[in-house]
C-alpha cells in the first residue's frame, strides 16, 4: 500500500512515516509532504492508495487537499489528522469520502490499526475489481466466440463491445507438429493469445479466441485501416511470435468489417486465408483478396453452418437452464439474439429432437421435483419457483412428465421417508 503523509510540521512528518515503515513491508511511503500543493503534485506522479494529512497547513490546506483529491481520484483513500479545535472544520471533508479521522496526538496502534483496515478495504477491492475484470472478459469472449458463427450478441450486452470503425479476423495456426514434450497444442495457441493481445494493444484492441485447431484474433480499430497497414502490423506480430516462442506459425487476415453482422464471413476469410498459408512454405500471412467469392468460401467451409446451428443450440439450452423461472418464450429468445423464431425452433428440435416448449417444461419439471423433496413447501410454491403462472397448468403439465400430479409426488415421497 502506497501511503503518502502531509504535515506542515517535520517531526510529525517524520514520526508518522518511521511509525508506518516499521509496522509493515507491505506498507510504501510514497513521499511526506509539507502542505497541500506539494502533496498533490506528489500524488499526480507516483501512485498512491491512502494520504494521511493534517488540516491546518499553509499554501493549501487539508480540506482544500480533501477536495482536490476527491476531484482527481476518489479511490485514494484519506485519513485526517485534526486537533479538537479542528474537528468541526475538519467534518466538511465528509463530503469528500474521507476514510477516517486521528486526533492529535496520535497513538501508533491507533495509527497502524487505521492503516491496517484501510490497507485490507484496498486489497478487497482490488479482488473485486480483478474478478470483475475477468467476468466481463469471459462474457466478451463468449460473445466474441457466438458471433463467429452467427449468433448476433443480444442487444443488451452490446455495450460490451470495444470501440471500434472497422474490425479484422486473423486466424493463427502452427506450421508444424506442436512439439509435445513442451505443450500441447492448446497450451501453444493459448501462449500465441498472449502474446497477440499484450503486443497488438497500443496498436488496436485485440481480443483471442481459442478454437480447437486455431486461434482468431479480433482486431477493433478505432480508426479505419487499410489491408496493407493490417498485413504489416500482422507480419511484425509474426515475428514476436517466432521471437518469444520459438513457434513457427501461419497467418490469414480477413478483409475489414464495418458491423459485427459481416463477421461470420470475415472468419471464414481469414481461415481461408490461413489455409493458403499453411500451404506456402515461403509465406507466413496470406490476406483473402475476393471480395465476390462467396461460393468458394461456402464450398471450403461446408460444415460452417452447422457448427453456428450448433452454437445457437448451446446458447439456447444455456438460457433455459439460467431462466427456467422466468417468462420465458421461444419469440423472446429469438429477439433476444435477433433471429427468426420459426427458425430458431427448427434449429433447436433437429438438435434436441424436442420442441422449445416441451423442452423447457422439461427443465421446469425436473426442478420441481427437486423442490418438492421438501415436504415443508406447498405446491404453490413450487409452480411459482420454477416459471408456471397457473397452478392448474403446472399440475397438468407435471402430470404429463411424470404420470402423477405435483401433490401426489410429494405425498408418495413423504411416504418413503
Amino acid at each position: 500500500m502506497n501511503i503518502l503523509v502531509v504535515d506542515d510540521e517535520s517531526f510529525v512528518r517524520e514520526a508518522l512515516t518511521e511509525t508506518i515503515r516499521e509496522a509493515s513491508s507491505e506498507y510504501v511511503i510514497a513521499g511526506a509532504a509539507r502542505h497541500g500543493e506539494e502533496a498533490f503534485e506528489i500524488l499526480q506522479s507516483h501512485p498512491v492508495d491512502l494520504v494521511i494529512t493534517d488540516v491546518r497547513m499553509p499554501r493549501m490546506d487539508g480540506l482544500e487537499l480533501c477536495r482536490r483529491i476527491y476531484e482527481y481520484n476518489p479511490e485514494i483513500s484519506i485519513v485526517l489528522l485534526t486537533g479538537y479545535a479542528d474537528f468541526s472544520y475538519a467534518r466538511q471533508a465528509m463530503k469528500y469520502q474521507v476514510s477516517d479521522y486521528l486526533l492529535k496526538p496520535c497513538d501508533s496502534a491507533e495509527i497502524i490499526q487505521v492503516i491496517e483496515k484501510l490497507a485490507e478495504a484496498h486489497r478487497l477491492q482490488r479482488f473485486q475489481k480483478q474478478v470483475e475484470q475477468l467476468r466481463h472478459s469471459h462474457v466478451l469472449e463468449k460473445h466474441l466466440n457466438d458471433l463467429l458463427y452467427g449468433i448476433p450478441i443480444p442487444y443488451f450486452n452490446q455495450s460490451i463491445l470495444p470501440v471500434y470503425q472497422c474490425i479484422y479476423l486473423l486466424c493463427i495456426a502452427p506450421a508444424e507438429k506442436v512439439p509435445h514434450l513442451i505443450w500441447n497444442e492448446q497450451q501453444a495457441l493459448n501462449a500465441v493469445k498472449n502474446i497477440a493481445e499484450e503486443w497488438l494493444e497500443p496498436q488496436v484492441r485485440a481480443v483471442g479466441i481459442l478454437e480447437e485447431d486455431h486461434l482468431v484474433i479480433y482486431m477493433f480499430n478505432e480508426h479505419v485501416r487499410t489491408l496493407p497497414e493490417m498485413e504489416a502490423l500482422a507480419l511484425e506480430l509474426h515475428s514476436a511470435i517466432q521471437s518469444n516462442l520459438k513457434l513457427t506459425v501461419k497467418l490469414g487476415l480477413s478483409q475489414g468489417a464495418q458491423h459485427q453482422s459481416e463477421v461470420p464471413r470475415r472468419y471464414r476469410q481469414s481461415c481461408q486465408a490461413m489455409q493458403a498459408a499453411l500451404q506456402e512454405p515461403s509465406k507466413h500471412l496470406c490476406s483473402y483478396g475476393n471480395e465476390d467469392s462467396e461460393q468458394e468460401l461456402d464450398e471450403w467451409v461446408p460444415d460452417m453452418s452447422e457448427k453456428g446451428k450448433r452454437r445457437v443450440v448451446e446458447h439456447m439450452l444455456q438460457v433455459i437452464d439460467e431462466r427456467y423461472p422466468d417468462n420465458l418464450s421461444l419469440r423472446l429468445l429469438a429477439d433476444e439474439v435477433y433471429m427468426n423464431p420459426t427458425y430458431l425452433g427448427r434449429i433447436f428440435k433437429e438438435d434436441t429432437g424436442h420442441s422449445f416448449n416441451y423442452y423447457l417444461n422439461l427443465v421446469r419439471v425436473k426442478q420441481a421435483k427437486q423442490l418438492l423433496e421438501d415436504f415443508r413447501i406447498r405446491v404453490y410454491e413450487v409452480c411459482d419457483q420454477v416459471g408456471f403462472k397457473d397452478p392448474a397448468y403446472f399440475s397438468q403439465t407435471f402430470k404429463k412428465y411424470t404420470g402423477v400430479t405435483p401433490q401426489e409426488y410429494q405425498n408418495s415421497r413423504q411416504a418413503d421417508v
